[in-house]
């Protein structure tokens, strides 16, 4: 319980160092432009024109080198954040896990071409228009996070004795109103320069960009109404389907078994079962946390996939246990293969029974290869089940 605390601690202390460093950069960036440029009366219309100009603004080439190092680390920093968010979203929520290195190219890629083939047409004057329309576009997106966000912390069936207080809730419903208020003003006000630039005879805009802005904002409301209002129910997700056991008596010593939730692992319990039984040997289950937590915070974690997955190990020692035999359930955190390696060396496993998928080619550079890894880093025999 100790450790739960002390990770929830490092949790808030992380958020709340890393939310309010990038607030103060932002709020720099623009302090800057309010009292250098705007108070000189000088218009920016691109990033080197910013560089350039706070040199003889303000007297000092500091200037220069210190928006520079802002403008890095701000990127840095939302290149991490967006990379560690796409994660969590695609093992969380979508139960889909792929590389980690191919996840980070595709997601560098989906941010990267974009602007390269605009400022490859355009030149660097397009780096301003793909600035602009990047804003509009975040603008569009960004209400249906925070809105959810407050729904969702504000939810005491979802958060518990975590859920906000009313004061909380409330100055986060102001806040949401003002960002909300401030950015439908920016994409208001640019849909309708666009129109205006097109010409009146020009129907694209109403074709295109109006009809997207008007479904984001019936979106939102959809989004924002109480869970009663639309009768929606909090998905549930079904209940644990512990894997059938049988017993075919083998024969090996100190046995390993890696588990996980797909098919291959009935067969891998069933012969892992049978070889403990019928030489009374010791079976230590291993199951690897590898989600983002898992991979940050270590045995620390303590996220909803840390806990699922300890009691879907303990519930099936439990069973096995039944059967007389002796049973460890073993979690590991991080890398799979790395970790299977390391709990295998660490409890003096004889044999490790591990199941393989099937998949290959492109589905092995899609989400990765475990057994032939683990089989070159290990001395003793490993039985693949398919």
């Amino acid at each position: 319980m100790e450790g739960k605390r002390d990770a929830c601690k490092y949790n808030l202390v992380d958020t709340a160092v890393a939310l309010n460093a990038a607030f103060f950069v932002n709020s720099a960036i623009l302090i800057v432009a309010a009292s250098v440029f705007y108070k000189n009366g000088v218009v920016v219309t691109e990033i080197q024109q910013a560089h350039t100009l706070l040199t003889p603004l303000l007297g000092t080439t500091l200037a220069s080198m210190l928006f520079a190092i802002a403008l890095i680390s701000a990127g840095q920093s939302s290149t991490l954040t967006g990379t560690l968010a796409g994660q969590i979203v695609m093992e969380g929520f979508l139960r889909f896990k792929i590389r980690p290195v191919l996840r980070r190219l595709i997601t560098r890629l989906i941010a990267i071409v974009p602007a390269v083939i605009v400022i490859s047409l355009k030149g660097d004057e397009g780096s301003y228009d793909l600035l602009i329309l990047s804003q509009v576009i975040l603008s569009l997106k960004l209400p249906f996070a925070v809105v959810p966000l407050i729904k969702f912390t504000s939810d005491r069936s979802i958060m518990g004795s975590f859920v906000n207080k009313p004061w909380v809730i409330a100055l986060a419903s102001v806040a949401a109103l003002v960002i909300i208020g401030l950015n439908a003003n920016l994409v208001v006000g640019k849909i309708s320069e666009w129109i205006e630039e097109a010409g009146p005879g020009a129907l694209w805009p109403w074709f295109t960009v109006v009809p997207v802005a008007i479904g984001c904002v019936l979106l939102l409301i959809y989004v924002a109404m109480p869970r009663s209002w639309r009768q929606a129910k909090r998905r549930v997700p079904p209940p644990m389907e512990l894997p059938v056991i049988s017993t075919v008596p083998q024969h090996y010593g100190v046995i390993g078994a890696a588990i996980d939730y797909e098919a291959p692992t009935e067969k891998v319990l069933a012969h892992a079962q049978s070889l403990a039984s019928q030489h009374g040997a010791s079976l230590f289950l291993f199951h690897v946390v590898e989600g983002a937590s898992g991979q940050v915070y270590g045995t620390e974690a303590y996220d909803e996939e840390a806990r699922e997955d300890r009691v879907y190990i303990e519930s099936i020692a439990a069973q096995l246990r039944a059967s007389g035999l002796s049973v460890t359930p073993v979690l590991g955190y991080g890398r799979v293969t790395t970790e299977l390696v390391r709990l295998a060396k660490e409890h003096n496993v004889d044999l490790l029974v591990m199941g393989g998928h099937g998949h290959k080619y492109l589905a092995d550079f899609i989400f990765g290869t475990t057994i032939s890894k683990v089989r070159h880093e290990l001395g003793i025999p490993v039985m693949v089940v398919k």
